[in-house]
């Protein structure tokens, strides 16, 4: 199914400029998918969650791996990684040659006042 990944980093103790701004992020599930981020952790320190986008992962178990690897600065912190499971999306990027849309996708007529006219939703990816 697909996933919303998002994580959230304690902040360094001294100031969030020690944190790295490269740090690979791996998720994979059970089944051996896997999904790659990489994660300027100055942009994600002493927030709730940061969103990193979409994972499409087998339902079940999954592990989460941090790497050290090719990393800009001596700190690489961990605190929480939240995985949500996603019935549907709705993308704001109806615009020819910015995005692929693959699956049951509908185009809007718009709603006034809420997400414009320039968009569509559905159970697909983008």
């Amino acid at each position: 199914g697909l996933y919303d990944v998002a994580v959230s980093v304690l902040e360094n103790p001294g100031s969030a400029d020690g944190l790295s701004t490269v740090v690979p992020y791996t998720v994979t599930s059970a089944d051996g998918r896997e999904c790659y981020f990489l994660v300027n952790q100055r942009d994600v320190a002493a927030t709730a969650f940061k969103r990193l986008g979409y994972c499409v992962l087998s339902r079940g178990q999954a592990t989460v791996k941090i790497s050290t690897y090719g990393t800009t600065s001596a700190y690489v912190l961990a605190d929480a990684v939240e995985l949500s499971y996603v019935r549907s999306i709705t993308e704001d990027v109806d615009v020819p040659g910015v995005a692929t849309f693959v699956g049951n996708w509908k185009a809007s007529a718009g709603v006034p006042g809420f997400l414009g006219t320039a968009y569509r939703y559905g159970t697909g990816v983008a």
